[in-house]
């Protein structure tokens, strides 16, 4: 390989079309049950939030990645414990997961795709390579998997 397209390769990694971003997500979240089992006051319950209105990620070979108003989403997927340090509803990376969790619920294009645009979303959203691989991996090796349902080709 020569040096130029060496470069161009490393240039590609870093500075390259991700997509962009159309309408504002906006979301309610509802308030906490006032009755709780005893557990729930050690192991918090994940907070939930309902999408009220279009957002759509639109990655760069042009997908159309829609959450729609009533969806309901859980936020980054950090565990209880880290919440202080990776809340789940932190503002890099809430729009991407809007997108992932809309779209595993919706199961229009395969598990594997779902992921990947919830990576490319988040570096779109300025999201850091490491943060946005490791999050992009503990979906991917934990998250759901399923087939969709357009026909892909």
């Amino acid at each position: 390989m020569n040096r130029t397209k060496l470069l161009g390769t490393l240039r590609g990694l870093f500075i390259r079309d991700l997509g962009r971003f159309e309408g504002q997500l906006d979301l309610r979240i509802p308030p906490p049950p006032c009755k709780r089992k005893w557990w729930q006051w050690l192991f918090p319950l994940r907070p939930e939030a309902i999408i009220l209105s279009t957002f759509t990620y639109i990655d760069k070979n042009g997908v159309r990645w829609e959450a729609l108003p009533g969806t309901r989403i859980n936020g980054l997927s950090s565990p209880w414990c880290l919440w202080r340090l990776m809340p789940p509803f932190e503002w890099r990376g809430i729009r991407a997961s809007a997108i992932h969790d809309a779209n595993c619920l919706y199961r229009n294009h395969p598990s594997w795709k779902v992921h990947q645009a919830m990576y490319r979303a988040m570096r779109c959203d300025n999201m850091s390579l490491l943060r946005a691989w490791t999050a992009w991996f503990l979906v991917r090796t934990f998250g759901p998997r399923f087939p969709g349902t357009l026909n892909e080709k």
